[in-house]
């Protein structure tokens, strides 16, 4: 009876164990599925919704050469895209996305003009394969 009790618990162990093991090689395929998904969608959807979205900067940090805007993950953002920052209808700075959270984005500013500091409110703008959109 003992032994059989032994038994047993030795063969729960190997089946939690079994049990563990094919449970993490499903949340990796999962995962693997959703960034399939995440990119089948961030190609031509990303580009229409981001020309169809208004943008804005929420913060800059001028030391650092920083801004926020006002989009993030749930917006299809991504770290290495880039934006146009636009002030009466003129490019005035190029940012460049370094961090994506959900509802916002941290930029570094890549380019931007002389004498001209970039503000909370300045318009942004997606600048998709070398081109500017409207």
């Amino acid at each position: 009876m003992r032994k059989e009790r032994l038994d047993f618990k030795k063969q729960i162990r190997r089946l939690t164990r079994s049990l563990a093991v094919e449970k993490a090689k499903l949340d990796e395929l999962q995962t693997q599925q959703q960034r399939i998904k995440l990119r089948e969608i961030s190609g031509n959807m990303r580009q229409d919704f981001l020309t169809q979205k208004s943008l804005y900067i929420l913060d800059v940090n001028e030391s650092l050469g920083l801004a926020v805007l006002d989009a993030g993950k749930f917006d299809a953002l991504k770290v290495g895209m880039f934006f146009d920052v636009v002030r009466d209808d003129k490019p005035i700075a190029r940012l460049r996305v370094i961090d994506v959270r959900d509802r916002i984005a941290g930029t570094q500013i890549e380019e931007i003009e002389r004498r001209i500091s970039l503000e909370p409110g300045d318009r942004v703008l997606p600048w998709i394969n070398g081109v500017k959109t409207k």
